[in-house]
């Protein structure tokens, strides 16, 4: 069998495919974003048992850093994906690891750059440390909101970030985590 085809039915793709390509190129396309950060933390881990309410050992002091990548948008709304970890290394400490969905304002003319995310993770901390200790980990849900201020195109400073992670418990122990720190970005 025998198919009749015009030369024109094979340059149409062609055309088509380089059109698409010529306005990608002469397009103004937006910048993405990524960002490192570092940052010092005065964080509180604590349990629940059973579906109780969580208590709070005590404060600790703890580092952490992370990365975040804000997606190409037209607007003075950012929104990107962040990656954290916090590690609190004192004796009633633990570590946080996390990923979130990150939306963020920038505002023309002012250097303030408010945030907030929405995420899940990991939380494992030590219950009874020095007497009978056990290591609580478990998945949880974070929420955080925080404000940066720009210091210079390049370097933001981290005035404050306030957050928590934890997970409902219905049998069992569950950690949780409660943080405010102030970092560079």
């Amino acid at each position: 069998m025998t198919s009749l085809s015009s030369p024109l039915d094979s340059s149409v793709p062609v055309c088509f495919s380089l059109g698409i390509a010529l306005l990608a190129l002469l397009a103004s396309p937006a910048e993405a974003q990524v960002s490192a950060y570092g940052m010092v933390a005065l964080s509180s881990y604590g349990f629940s048992y059973q579906g109780s309410s969580f208590s709070f050992n005590a404060d600790t002091a703890s580092l952490g850093g992370g990365a975040f990548y804000n997606f190409p948008i037209h607007s003075r709304l950012t929104a990107g994906i962040d990656g954290r970890v916090l590690y609190g290394p004192a004796a009633y400490g633990g570590i946080t690891a996390d990923a979130a969905l990150r939306i963020g304002f920038v505002p023309p003319r002012v250097r303030t750059r408010p945030y907030f995310e929405i995420g899940g993770g990991v939380v494992s901390a030590v219950i009874n440390p020095g007497v009978t200790p056990q290591r609580i980990t478990n998945g949880a849900v974070e929420f955080l909101g925080g404000l940066d201020i720009r210091l210079t195109d390049s370097v933001d400073l981290r005035a404050v970030e306030y957050g928590a992670a934890a997970a409902p418990s219905n049998n069992g122990r569950t950690s949780g985590v409660g943080f405010l720190d102030a970092g560079l970005v």
